[in-house]
C-alpha cells in the first residue's frame, strides 16, 4: 500500500493542472459509499460539497482544510489513472470494483479491495481506499453546519450572520 501511495503522489505531481478533474459518478460513488459505511460507519455523502474538492462538482483551487485535501488527492489520483494508463477517461466515472468489508486483528473493519478486480477497477479502488483512509483521520464534517452553510448560500446570508439572528 506505501508502494501504492508513493506511486500516486508521483503520478498527481506529474499531472497538468489544466486537465479537467474526474469525478465519480454515482454508479462508482455507490462503491466509495459502501467503503465508507464499512469502515467509517457513515455514508460518504457527508462530505459531498465540502471545501473545494469533495463530491462530484470540484472547483479547483486550494484545498479549504484537511478533509478537502483528502479529496483533493482523491481527484488526483482519479486523473492518474488515466495518465498512467491504468484507465481510460471513458472508464473512470463509471467503472465498478470488488471490494469486501473485513474485521482485522484488534476488531475494526476495513475495506479491502478484491485482486480480481481488473486494473482500472483495482486503481480506482485504491484511490478510494486512500480517501476513506484519510477521512478517517479527522472528525466528520457537522451535518448541522453543511445545512447552515446551504441554508445561508441559498438565502445569501453572509457566514458572520448566526443561524439564531435569523
Amino acid at each position: 500500500m506505501l508502494c501504492f501511495l508513493i506511486f500516486v503522489y508521483a503520478s498527481i505531481l506529474s499531472c497538468s493542472s489544466a486537465n479537467k478533474p474526474i469525478v465519480p459518478s454515482s454508479l462508482s460513488l455507490s462503491d466509495l459509499n459502501l467503503m465508507a459505511l464499512c469502515e467509517l460507519g457513515y455514508s460518504s455523502l457527508v462530505y459531498e460539497d465540502h471545501g473545494n474538492y469533495c463530491g462530484q462538482n470540484p472547483k479547483g483551487g486550494n484545498a479549504t482544510d484537511d478533509i478537502d485535501q483528502c479529496c483533493k488527492v482523491h481527484v488526483l489520483c482519479y486523473n492518474s489513472s488515466v495518465t498512467e494508463k491504468k484507465c481510460k477517461k471513458s472508464e473512470v466515472p463509471n467503472h465498478p470494483y470488488k471490494q469486501n468489508c473485513t474485521v482485522d486483528g484488534i476488531g475494526q473493519k476495513k475495506a479491502v479491495c478484491d485482486d480480481d478486480n481488473d486494473k482500472c477497477g483495482l486503481f480506482l479502488c485504491w484511490c478510494d481506499k486512500y480517501l476513506v483512509d484519510c477521512w478517517q483521520q479527522y472528525p466528520p464534517p457537522h451535518i448541522a453546519d453543511k445545512f447552515r452553510q446551504d441554508f445561508q448560500k441559498s438565502n445569501n446570508y453572509s457566514s458572520s450572520k448566526s443561524i439564531s439572528s435569523l
